[in-house]
Protein backbone atom coordinates (compact mmCIF):
# COMPACT_ATOMS: atom_id res chain seq x y z
CA UNK A 1 0.00 0.00 0.00
CA UNK A 2 3.11 2.63 0.11
CA UNK A 3 3.95 4.02 -2.88
CA UNK A 4 8.00 4.15 -2.70
CA UNK A 5 10.04 6.64 -4.51
CA UNK A 6 13.30 6.75 -5.69
CA UNK A 7 15.59 9.37 -7.42
CA UNK A 8 18.02 8.44 -10.39
CA UNK A 9 20.96 10.81 -10.65
CA UNK A 10 21.84 10.71 -14.49
CA UNK A 11 19.76 10.91 -17.97
CA UNK A 12 22.11 8.30 -19.77
CA UNK A 13 20.67 5.12 -21.40
CA UNK A 14 21.44 3.65 -17.98
CA UNK A 15 19.10 6.43 -16.56
CA UNK A 16 16.39 6.23 -18.77
CA UNK A 17 16.12 1.95 -18.92
CA UNK A 18 15.94 2.51 -14.56
CA UNK A 19 13.26 5.12 -14.95
CA UNK A 20 11.24 2.86 -17.37
CA UNK A 21 11.01 -0.10 -15.27
CA UNK A 22 10.90 1.52 -11.84
CA UNK A 23 7.50 3.30 -13.25
CA UNK A 24 6.01 0.69 -14.60
CA UNK A 25 6.24 -1.10 -11.24
CA UNK A 26 4.26 1.64 -9.57
CA UNK A 27 7.47 3.30 -8.23
CA UNK A 28 7.44 7.01 -8.43
CA UNK A 29 10.77 8.51 -10.16
CA UNK A 30 12.77 11.59 -10.08
CA UNK A 31 15.32 11.62 -13.09
CA UNK A 32 18.07 14.28 -12.64
CA UNK A 33 20.72 15.05 -14.81
CA UNK A 34 22.93 17.87 -15.05
CA UNK A 35 22.68 18.72 -18.74
CA UNK A 36 19.65 20.13 -19.80
CA UNK A 37 18.49 17.20 -22.00
CA UNK A 38 18.17 13.47 -21.27
CA UNK A 39 19.64 11.03 -23.25
CA UNK A 40 22.87 12.93 -24.52
CA UNK A 41 25.12 10.14 -24.29
CA UNK A 42 22.90 7.91 -26.39
CA UNK A 43 22.56 10.67 -29.15
CA UNK A 44 26.53 10.79 -29.40
CA UNK A 45 26.43 6.77 -29.83
CA UNK A 46 23.47 7.33 -32.50
CA UNK A 47 26.55 9.32 -35.12
CA UNK A 48 27.55 5.86 -35.91
CA UNK A 49 24.24 4.56 -36.74
CA UNK A 50 23.45 3.10 -33.10
CA UNK A 51 24.49 -0.40 -32.88
CA UNK A 52 21.52 -1.76 -30.66
CA UNK A 53 22.54 -5.33 -30.42
CA UNK A 54 23.90 -8.53 -31.85
CA UNK A 55 21.00 -10.51 -33.84
CA UNK A 56 22.15 -13.89 -32.16
CA UNK A 57 21.13 -15.77 -29.56
CA UNK A 58 21.57 -15.70 -25.76
CA UNK A 59 24.38 -18.16 -25.16
CA UNK A 60 26.60 -16.86 -27.72
CA UNK A 61 25.76 -13.15 -26.64
CA UNK A 62 26.91 -13.69 -23.47
CA UNK A 63 30.22 -15.17 -24.38
CA UNK A 64 30.98 -11.45 -25.63
CA UNK A 65 30.66 -10.18 -21.96
CA UNK A 66 33.46 -10.95 -19.65
CA UNK A 67 31.86 -10.90 -16.08
CA UNK A 68 31.92 -13.58 -12.59
CA UNK A 69 28.43 -11.41 -11.27
CA UNK A 70 25.54 -13.71 -11.01
CA UNK A 71 23.02 -10.85 -11.15
CA UNK A 72 24.71 -9.11 -14.49
CA UNK A 73 24.40 -12.64 -16.19
CA UNK A 74 20.13 -13.54 -14.87
CA UNK A 75 19.61 -9.89 -16.12
CA UNK A 76 21.28 -10.45 -19.76
CA UNK A 77 19.01 -13.49 -19.69
CA UNK A 78 15.85 -11.50 -19.11
CA UNK A 79 16.65 -8.56 -21.31
CA UNK A 80 18.86 -10.16 -24.21
CA UNK A 81 19.40 -9.37 -27.63
CA UNK A 82 15.82 -10.70 -28.65
CA UNK A 83 14.40 -8.50 -26.07
CA UNK A 84 16.01 -5.34 -27.21
CA UNK A 85 14.58 -5.90 -30.61
CA UNK A 86 11.16 -6.46 -29.10
CA UNK A 87 12.00 -3.27 -26.90
CA UNK A 88 12.99 -1.22 -29.80
CA UNK A 89 9.70 -1.89 -31.40
CA UNK A 90 7.74 -1.27 -28.98
CA UNK A 91 8.53 2.47 -29.35
CA UNK A 92 7.64 2.27 -32.91
CA UNK A 93 11.34 1.55 -34.40
CA UNK A 94 12.18 -0.59 -36.36
CA UNK A 95 15.17 -2.45 -36.93
CA UNK A 96 17.89 -4.45 -39.60
CA UNK A 97 20.45 -6.76 -39.23
CA UNK A 98 23.83 -6.04 -40.61
CA UNK A 99 25.68 -8.21 -42.74
CA UNK A 100 28.17 -8.69 -39.63
CA UNK A 101 24.97 -9.59 -37.60
CA UNK A 102 24.46 -5.87 -35.83
CA UNK A 103 21.22 -5.03 -35.06
CA UNK A 104 20.41 -1.17 -36.09
CA UNK A 105 17.71 0.90 -36.38
CA UNK A 106 16.73 1.36 -40.18
CA UNK A 107 16.76 4.93 -39.88
CA UNK A 108 20.25 4.72 -38.82
CA UNK A 109 19.60 7.57 -36.49
CA UNK A 110 19.46 7.76 -32.54
CA UNK A 111 17.24 10.70 -32.01
CA UNK A 112 13.83 8.93 -33.28
CA UNK A 113 14.05 5.95 -30.86
CA UNK A 114 15.25 8.69 -27.92
CA UNK A 115 12.20 11.01 -28.36
CA UNK A 116 9.92 7.90 -28.87
CA UNK A 117 11.28 6.60 -25.53
CA UNK A 118 10.69 10.05 -23.31
CA UNK A 119 7.99 10.53 -25.25
CA UNK A 120 6.49 6.72 -23.17
CA UNK A 121 8.10 8.02 -20.25
CA UNK A 122 5.77 10.84 -20.09
CA UNK A 123 1.98 10.84 -19.22
CA UNK A 124 1.17 13.25 -21.55
CA UNK A 125 4.08 13.26 -24.00
CA UNK A 126 4.11 17.06 -23.73
CA UNK A 127 7.39 18.89 -22.93
CA UNK A 128 7.75 22.41 -21.52
CA UNK A 129 3.97 23.74 -21.27
CA UNK A 130 2.94 27.05 -21.39
CA UNK A 131 0.72 28.98 -19.66
CA UNK A 132 -0.33 32.69 -19.70
CA UNK A 133 -2.98 34.62 -18.11
CA UNK A 134 -5.02 37.29 -20.52
CA UNK A 135 -7.55 39.21 -19.14
CA UNK A 136 -8.88 38.34 -15.90
CA UNK A 137 -10.98 35.51 -17.11
CA UNK A 138 -8.75 34.12 -19.75
CA UNK A 139 -5.64 31.74 -19.99
CA UNK A 140 -3.26 30.53 -22.60
CA UNK A 141 -2.20 27.10 -22.27
CA UNK A 142 0.50 25.65 -25.65
CA UNK A 143 1.44 22.13 -25.17
CA UNK A 144 3.83 21.75 -27.72
CA UNK A 145 4.03 17.60 -29.00
CA UNK A 146 0.90 16.57 -27.62
CA UNK A 147 -0.91 14.18 -30.03
CA UNK A 148 -4.48 13.96 -28.29
CA UNK A 149 -6.10 17.18 -27.78
CA UNK A 150 -9.21 15.95 -26.68
CA UNK A 151 -7.64 14.01 -24.09
CA UNK A 152 -5.72 17.31 -23.16
CA UNK A 153 -9.24 19.41 -23.02
CA UNK A 154 -10.46 17.24 -20.79
CA UNK A 155 -8.18 16.77 -18.57
CA UNK A 156 -7.40 20.69 -18.48
CA UNK A 157 -11.22 21.54 -17.85
CA UNK A 158 -12.05 18.88 -15.95
CA UNK A 159 -13.85 19.97 -12.44
CA UNK A 160 -13.77 16.39 -10.77
CA UNK A 161 -12.11 15.35 -7.58
CA UNK A 162 -12.65 12.01 -5.37
CA UNK A 163 -14.22 10.96 -2.10
CA UNK A 164 -13.31 7.92 0.05
CA UNK A 165 -16.45 7.18 1.48
CA UNK A 166 -17.17 3.36 3.63
CA UNK A 167 -20.09 0.68 1.51
CA UNK A 168 -23.35 0.94 3.86
CA UNK A 169 -25.27 -2.64 3.55
CA UNK A 170 -26.21 -3.41 -0.10
CA UNK A 171 -28.18 -2.55 -2.69
CA UNK A 172 -30.43 -5.44 -1.57
CA UNK A 173 -30.86 -3.27 1.41
CA UNK A 174 -31.95 -0.51 -0.29
CA UNK A 175 -34.29 -2.41 -2.69
CA UNK A 176 -36.13 -3.59 0.55
CA UNK A 177 -36.49 -0.21 2.19
CA UNK A 178 -37.32 1.36 -1.22
CA UNK A 179 -40.56 -1.25 -0.74
CA UNK A 180 -41.34 -0.71 2.72
CA UNK A 181 -40.67 3.20 1.88
CA UNK A 182 -38.56 4.07 4.65
CA UNK A 183 -34.83 4.33 4.99
CA UNK A 184 -33.57 1.36 6.41
CA UNK A 185 -30.03 1.96 6.34
CA UNK A 186 -29.36 4.76 8.44
CA UNK A 187 -26.70 7.68 6.83
CA UNK A 188 -26.51 6.04 3.36
CA UNK A 189 -26.54 7.91 -0.06
CA UNK A 190 -26.99 5.49 -3.22
CA UNK A 191 -24.29 5.56 -5.73
CA UNK A 192 -23.62 3.51 -9.16
CA UNK A 193 -21.19 1.33 -9.64
CA UNK A 194 -18.75 1.32 -12.88
CA UNK A 195 -21.12 -1.13 -14.60
CA UNK A 196 -24.27 0.83 -13.19
CA UNK A 197 -25.37 -1.88 -10.40
CA UNK A 198 -26.99 0.04 -7.16
CA UNK A 199 -23.95 0.49 -4.06
CA UNK A 200 -24.97 2.08 -0.83
CA UNK A 201 -22.07 4.55 0.50
CA UNK A 202 -21.98 6.81 3.68
CA UNK A 203 -23.10 10.08 3.64
CA UNK A 204 -19.90 10.99 5.36
CA UNK A 205 -16.21 11.62 3.50
CA UNK A 206 -13.27 9.98 4.89
CA UNK A 207 -11.40 12.11 2.80
CA UNK A 208 -11.71 14.04 -0.21
CA UNK A 209 -9.73 15.97 -3.14
CA UNK A 210 -8.46 18.82 -1.38
CA UNK A 211 -6.67 16.14 1.06
CA UNK A 212 -4.40 14.62 -1.79
CA UNK A 213 -1.16 16.27 -2.00
CA UNK A 214 -0.01 14.03 -4.61
CA UNK A 215 -0.75 10.96 -7.19
CA UNK A 216 1.14 8.95 -9.51
CA UNK A 217 0.52 6.40 -11.90
CA UNK A 218 1.77 3.31 -11.98
CA UNK A 219 1.36 -0.51 -11.95
CA UNK A 220 0.84 -2.97 -8.40
CA UNK A 221 3.96 -4.43 -7.39
CA UNK A 222 1.50 -7.76 -6.61
CA UNK A 223 -0.94 -8.18 -9.20
CA UNK A 224 1.17 -5.56 -11.82
CA UNK A 225 -2.29 -3.69 -12.94
CA UNK A 226 -2.63 -0.16 -13.32
CA UNK A 227 -2.81 2.10 -10.05
CA UNK A 228 -3.22 4.67 -9.06
CA UNK A 229 -0.55 5.83 -6.02
CA UNK A 230 -2.00 8.82 -3.23
CA UNK A 231 -0.36 10.47 -0.88
CA UNK A 232 -2.93 12.76 1.44
CA UNK A 233 -2.26 15.57 3.56
CA UNK A 234 -1.68 15.04 7.81
CA UNK A 235 -5.54 16.33 7.72
CA UNK A 236 -6.49 13.47 5.46
CA UNK A 237 -4.05 10.90 6.60
CA UNK A 238 -5.37 11.44 9.93
CA UNK A 239 -8.92 11.39 9.31
CA UNK A 240 -8.28 7.81 7.27
CA UNK A 241 -5.80 6.45 9.87
CA UNK A 242 -8.98 6.66 12.17
CA UNK A 243 -11.40 5.22 9.61
CA UNK A 244 -9.22 2.46 8.94
CA UNK A 245 -8.40 1.48 12.13
CA UNK A 246 -12.09 1.01 12.86
CA UNK A 247 -13.26 -0.76 9.96
CA UNK A 248 -10.93 -3.60 9.14
CA UNK A 249 -12.77 -6.48 7.30
CA UNK A 250 -15.39 -3.88 6.13
CA UNK A 251 -15.71 -2.16 2.50
CA UNK A 252 -13.98 1.39 1.24
CA UNK A 253 -14.99 3.14 -2.04
CA UNK A 254 -13.59 5.48 -4.00
CA UNK A 255 -16.32 7.93 -5.91
CA UNK A 256 -15.39 10.00 -8.80
CA UNK A 257 -17.63 13.20 -8.45
CA UNK A 258 -18.12 15.11 -11.42
CA UNK A 259 -20.34 18.51 -11.39
CA UNK A 260 -23.97 16.92 -10.84
CA UNK A 261 -22.51 13.19 -11.68
CA UNK A 262 -20.89 10.56 -9.27
CA UNK A 263 -19.45 7.58 -10.21
CA UNK A 264 -18.17 4.44 -7.85
CA UNK A 265 -14.43 3.51 -9.83
CA UNK A 266 -13.08 1.00 -6.87
CA UNK A 267 -14.62 -0.88 -3.77
CA UNK A 268 -12.23 -2.98 -1.82
CA UNK A 269 -11.51 -4.48 1.40
CA UNK A 270 -9.59 -2.88 4.15
CA UNK A 271 -7.05 -5.37 5.18
CA UNK A 272 -5.07 -3.12 7.45
CA UNK A 273 -4.86 0.20 8.62
CA UNK A 274 -3.15 3.11 6.22
CA UNK A 275 -2.72 6.82 6.59
CA UNK A 276 -0.93 9.06 4.24
CA UNK A 277 0.30 6.65 1.21
CA UNK A 278 -2.41 4.20 -0.19
CA UNK A 279 -3.04 3.14 -3.94
CA UNK A 280 -6.12 2.96 -5.85
CA UNK A 281 -6.88 -0.20 -8.35
CA UNK A 282 -9.65 -1.37 -10.49
CA UNK A 283 -8.21 1.14 -13.57
CA UNK A 284 -7.05 0.36 -17.17
CA UNK A 285 -4.12 2.12 -18.03
CA UNK A 286 -5.16 5.43 -19.62
CA UNK A 287 -7.90 5.70 -16.71
CA UNK A 288 -5.02 5.73 -14.17
CA UNK A 289 -3.11 8.22 -15.63
CA UNK A 290 -5.44 10.37 -16.14
CA UNK A 291 -6.48 10.13 -12.70
CA UNK A 292 -3.18 10.73 -11.46
CA UNK A 293 -2.83 13.91 -13.95
CA UNK A 294 -6.17 15.41 -12.31
CA UNK A 295 -5.34 14.85 -8.58
CA UNK A 296 -1.75 15.84 -8.73
CA UNK A 297 -2.47 18.87 -10.98
CA UNK A 298 -5.85 19.86 -8.64
CA UNK A 299 -8.93 20.49 -10.30
CA UNK A 300 -10.66 23.73 -11.25
CA UNK A 301 -13.19 25.38 -9.07
CA UNK A 302 -15.37 26.42 -11.91
CA UNK A 303 -16.29 24.54 -15.25
CA UNK A 304 -13.96 25.68 -17.65
CA UNK A 305 -15.05 26.78 -21.64
CA UNK A 306 -12.33 26.22 -24.52
CA UNK A 307 -12.81 29.89 -26.76
CA UNK A 308 -10.16 29.45 -29.41
CA UNK A 309 -7.41 26.13 -30.25
CA UNK A 310 -5.47 26.14 -32.83
CA UNK A 311 -3.18 23.14 -33.81
CA UNK A 312 0.31 23.58 -35.34
CA UNK A 313 1.62 21.42 -37.70
CA UNK A 314 5.26 20.02 -38.28
CA UNK A 315 4.91 21.46 -41.79
CA UNK A 316 4.23 24.95 -40.90
CA UNK A 317 6.69 24.80 -38.21
CA UNK A 318 9.06 23.97 -40.07
CA UNK A 319 7.83 26.90 -42.46
CA UNK A 320 8.28 29.36 -39.86
CA UNK A 321 11.95 27.95 -39.40
CA UNK A 322 12.86 28.03 -42.82
CA UNK A 323 11.51 31.54 -42.97
CA UNK A 324 13.43 32.24 -39.77
CA UNK A 325 16.66 31.45 -41.07
CA UNK A 326 16.37 32.95 -44.83
CA UNK A 327 15.57 36.41 -42.58
CA UNK A 328 18.81 35.94 -40.85
CA UNK A 329 20.83 34.82 -43.73
CA UNK A 330 19.34 38.01 -45.74
CA UNK A 331 19.97 40.27 -42.65
CA UNK A 332 23.71 38.89 -42.69
CA UNK A 333 24.09 39.45 -46.17
CA UNK A 334 22.97 43.31 -45.87
CA UNK A 335 25.52 43.61 -42.96
CA UNK A 336 28.27 41.80 -45.45
CA UNK A 337 27.68 44.30 -48.57
CA UNK A 338 27.63 47.47 -46.02
CA UNK A 339 30.62 47.01 -44.37
CA UNK A 340 32.61 46.33 -47.80
CA UNK A 341 30.92 49.13 -49.20
CA UNK A 342 32.16 51.70 -46.41
CA UNK A 343 35.23 49.73 -44.91
CA UNK A 344 36.88 48.46 -47.66
CA UNK A 345 39.49 46.12 -46.66
CA UNK A 346 38.66 46.39 -42.99
CA UNK A 347 34.97 45.69 -44.06
CA UNK A 348 36.32 42.21 -45.71
CA UNK A 349 38.08 41.49 -42.15
CA UNK A 350 34.83 42.65 -40.21
CA UNK A 351 33.22 40.00 -42.78
CA UNK A 352 35.42 37.20 -42.09
CA UNK A 353 35.16 37.79 -37.40
CA UNK A 354 31.24 38.21 -38.75
CA UNK A 355 31.70 34.55 -40.35
CA UNK A 356 33.70 32.88 -37.73
CA UNK A 357 31.28 34.06 -35.15
CA UNK A 358 28.29 32.26 -36.55
CA UNK A 359 30.74 29.40 -36.60
CA UNK A 360 31.32 29.71 -33.53
CA UNK A 361 27.89 29.36 -32.06
CA UNK A 362 26.49 26.56 -34.27
CA UNK A 363 29.55 24.61 -32.85
CA UNK A 364 29.18 25.47 -29.55
CA UNK A 365 25.33 24.44 -30.16
CA UNK A 366 25.97 21.25 -31.41
CA UNK A 367 28.09 20.37 -28.88
CA UNK A 368 25.62 20.82 -26.23
CA UNK A 369 22.95 18.98 -29.08
CA UNK A 370 20.70 22.17 -28.84
CA UNK A 371 17.75 22.34 -31.78
CA UNK A 372 17.79 25.70 -33.17
CA UNK A 373 13.98 27.25 -33.11
CA UNK A 374 12.80 30.61 -34.20
CA UNK A 375 13.83 32.15 -30.41
CA UNK A 376 17.79 30.68 -31.08
CA UNK A 377 17.57 32.07 -34.57
CA UNK A 378 16.39 35.39 -32.60
CA UNK A 379 19.14 35.78 -30.69
CA UNK A 380 22.07 35.10 -33.48
CA UNK A 381 20.06 37.61 -35.57
CA UNK A 382 20.77 40.54 -32.24
CA UNK A 383 24.18 38.28 -31.95
CA UNK A 384 25.21 39.34 -35.55
CA UNK A 385 24.36 43.25 -35.20
CA UNK A 386 26.02 43.49 -31.69
CA UNK A 387 29.18 42.14 -33.93
CA UNK A 388 28.86 44.47 -36.15
CA UNK A 389 28.40 47.35 -34.04
CA UNK A 390 31.73 46.48 -32.09
CA UNK A 391 33.43 46.62 -35.48
CA UNK A 392 31.73 50.07 -36.41
CA UNK A 393 33.08 51.35 -32.61
CA UNK A 394 36.85 50.34 -33.55
CA UNK A 395 37.09 51.26 -37.09
CA UNK A 396 35.70 54.63 -36.57
CA UNK A 397 38.47 54.83 -33.80
CA UNK A 398 40.44 54.01 -35.83
CA UNK A 399 39.82 56.55 -38.23
CA UNK A 400 39.87 59.37 -36.27
CA UNK A 401 43.50 58.77 -35.37
CA UNK A 402 44.63 58.42 -38.49
CA UNK A 403 42.95 62.06 -39.26
CA UNK A 404 44.99 63.20 -36.30
CA UNK A 405 48.39 62.13 -38.11
CA UNK A 406 49.25 58.88 -36.13
CA UNK A 407 50.90 56.46 -37.95
CA UNK A 408 49.45 53.01 -39.24
CA UNK A 409 50.44 50.87 -35.51
CA UNK A 410 50.01 53.99 -33.34
CA UNK A 411 46.12 54.19 -34.74
CA UNK A 412 45.46 50.88 -34.48
CA UNK A 413 46.47 50.46 -31.25
CA UNK A 414 44.87 53.52 -29.99
CA UNK A 415 42.06 52.77 -32.19
CA UNK A 416 41.33 49.17 -30.10
CA UNK A 417 42.63 50.42 -27.05
CA UNK A 418 39.57 53.41 -26.92
CA UNK A 419 36.98 51.14 -27.97
CA UNK A 420 37.49 48.54 -25.80
CA UNK A 421 36.07 50.21 -22.61
CA UNK A 422 32.56 51.07 -24.95
CA UNK A 423 32.38 47.69 -25.77
CA UNK A 424 33.02 45.80 -23.16
CA UNK A 425 30.39 47.73 -21.09
CA UNK A 426 27.67 47.31 -23.76
CA UNK A 427 28.34 43.77 -23.81
CA UNK A 428 28.39 42.81 -20.57
CA UNK A 429 25.30 44.80 -19.56
CA UNK A 430 23.74 42.82 -22.47
CA UNK A 431 25.28 39.88 -20.91
CA UNK A 432 23.94 40.35 -17.18
CA UNK A 433 20.63 40.46 -19.25
CA UNK A 434 21.13 37.31 -20.91
CA UNK A 435 21.88 35.54 -17.84
CA UNK A 436 19.16 36.46 -15.64
CA UNK A 437 17.01 35.63 -19.19
CA UNK A 438 18.48 31.94 -19.05
CA UNK A 439 17.62 31.68 -15.31
CA UNK A 440 14.73 32.61 -14.57
CA UNK A 441 13.22 32.06 -18.22
CA UNK A 442 11.43 28.69 -19.28
CA UNK A 443 10.76 27.92 -22.91
CA UNK A 444 11.04 30.01 -25.91
CA UNK A 445 12.70 32.78 -23.06
CA UNK A 446 15.36 30.39 -22.05
CA UNK A 447 16.13 29.16 -25.66
CA UNK A 448 16.92 32.89 -27.10
CA UNK A 449 18.79 33.84 -23.86
CA UNK A 450 20.99 30.72 -24.47
CA UNK A 451 21.85 31.51 -28.14
CA UNK A 452 22.49 35.49 -27.00
CA UNK A 453 24.95 34.38 -24.21
CA UNK A 454 26.98 32.26 -26.36
CA UNK A 455 26.99 35.05 -29.25
CA UNK A 456 27.73 37.83 -26.87
CA UNK A 457 31.11 35.59 -25.73
CA UNK A 458 32.12 34.70 -29.03
CA UNK A 459 31.50 38.98 -30.46
CA UNK A 460 33.68 40.17 -28.37
CA UNK A 461 36.55 37.19 -28.85
CA UNK A 462 36.37 37.84 -32.42
CA UNK A 463 35.78 41.43 -32.54
CA UNK A 464 38.72 42.20 -30.05
CA UNK A 465 41.04 39.78 -30.06
CA UNK A 466 40.41 37.94 -33.82
CA UNK A 467 39.95 41.50 -36.00
CA UNK A 468 42.93 43.35 -34.38
CA UNK A 469 45.23 40.31 -35.39
CA UNK A 470 44.18 39.87 -38.84
CA UNK A 471 44.43 43.96 -38.89
CA UNK A 472 47.71 44.08 -36.99
CA UNK A 473 49.09 41.31 -39.93
CA UNK A 474 48.28 43.18 -42.72
CA UNK A 475 48.81 46.18 -41.73
CA UNK A 476 51.53 46.37 -39.47
CA UNK A 477 54.13 48.27 -41.78
CA UNK A 478 52.08 50.25 -43.60
CA UNK A 479 51.84 53.53 -44.66
CA UNK A 480 49.09 56.22 -43.64
CA UNK A 481 47.95 55.44 -47.45
CA UNK A 482 47.79 52.04 -46.92
CA UNK A 483 45.21 52.18 -44.79
CA UNK A 484 41.92 51.70 -46.68
CA UNK A 485 39.51 52.89 -44.02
Amino acid sequence: MINKKILIVGGGPAGLMAADFASRSGVEVTLVDSMPTFGRKFLMAGKSGLNLTMHEDDVTFQTRIIHNNSTIEKALEEFGPIEVIEWANSLGIKTFIGSTGRVFPTEMKASPLLRNWISKLDELGVSQPIIQRQGNDRIIVQLPGLQDSTRAKNILGSTATLEFRLTRGTSDDWIASQNIGTNTVSESILYKNKDDSPVLLSRNVIASGKDIEGANSGFDGQTNQPAVFVNLSSVGASNMLDTTSKNIGNRMAVVFVEEDKSQVINIATIREAFSKRFQITGLDLQEAKDLSILLRSGSLSAPMSIIEERTVGPSLGSENIISGRNSMLLGMVLVVLFMFAYYKKFGIIANIALCVNILIITATLSLFQATLTLSGIAGIVLTVGMAVDANVLIYERIREEILNGNSPNASIVAGYNKAFSTISDANITTLIAAVALLTIGTGVVKGFAVTLVIGILSSMFTAIVGTRALVSLIYENKTNKGLSI
